[in-house]
């Protein structure tokens, strides 16, 4: 996608530049939020518009626009792009000021949005995943750019041939580098791990429970021993990215049967129909 907004002004991404003051730049110093783009709409924008306002107000910062002047600004975005189907990303930092470890008294926010283009995914697609010890901050229920430990995670996965790593911290899921995670029992339940600071409340996470009760498939929220992932029918993967998908191994081990899971089939058909990508 060719043109992105920058502080007020759709510019070309290519030209779109911020001072090497800026403290995201300097200290990591901000938060971002991805929306799925979904037939040329923005998906759960009032849920991810509702987290944006929260971890702005963790990192001390206004939200520099009001729900109706996001709104206005993203559809600008999808229309002046072309985009039919992809993901909106939104990074709002302090801003440029002296490097110095206090905030400053003072500063004007840097707003950056763009947008990725990607095909829709019709298929629940399966994938590999590690386990992995969680050795994020303990503050990763905020959505901050601050993001080595995911990278260094995904990367580690990467490294072994998969597409996740799934953390484990003091002997208890907490959730992927990248994603939110659920598990299906032997008997067909549904559980998560609960909310707390170790885990990024997820919107995928949400919408994802919020079908469970339309479904008459409630999901449990407990904490889960990572012992319980190796006996799992199903391991799930929820982001706005990818939205669901199935682990079909897990380290050396097959989760299920490897190929056929008949839960995950339901809510990814369902999260489909109610994203408009299928009727």
């Amino acid at each position: 996608m060719k043109e992105c907004y920058l502080n007020g002004d759709y510019v070309d991404l290519a030209d779109a530049k911020v001072s090497v003051l800026d403290r995201g730049f300097i200290f990591g110093e901000g938060i971002y939020e991805v929306i799925g783009v979904h037939s040329r709409k923005p998906f759960a924008l009032s849920l991810h518009l509702e987290r944006l306002d929260l971890n702005l107000s963790e990192m001390g910062l206004s939200n520099p626009l009001s729900s109706e002047a996001w709104s206005s600004l993203i559809s600008n975005l999808i229309s002046r792009n072309g985009c039919a189907f992809g993901t909106i990303y939104i990074q709002i930092t302090r801003g440029k000021a002296p490097r110095n470890h206090e905030f400053p008294k003072a500063s004007c926010p840097t707003v950056f949005v763009m947008i990725s283009e990607s095909a829709a995914k019709t298929e629940l697609e399966k994938v590999i995943a590690i386990t992995a010890e969680d050795e994020r901050w303990r503050g990763c229920h905020i959505k901050t750019t601050s993001l080595f430990a995911n990278t260094r995670l995904r990367n580690l996965a990467t490294s072994k041939g998969a597409a996740e790593a799934i953390l484990q911290y003091g002997g208890y899921l907490t959730e992927g580098a990248s994603s939110s995670v659920f598990i299906v029992s032997n008997d067909g339940v549904i559980y998560t791990s609960p909310l707390d600071s170790n885990i990024l409340p997820g919107i995928t996470r949400e919408i994802v429970i919020r079908l469970s009760v339309s479904m008459g498939v409630p999901v449990i929220e407990e904490k889960i021993e990572i012992s319980r992932l190796r006996t799992a029918n199903e391991i799930w993967l929820t982001n706005t990215s990818f939205g669901i998908r199935c682990v079909s191994r897990l380290d050396e081990g097959i989760v299920g049967d490897g190929q056929q899971y008949e839960v995950a089939q339901r809510f990814h058909k369902q999260l489909s129909i109610e994203k408009g990508i299928m009727p």
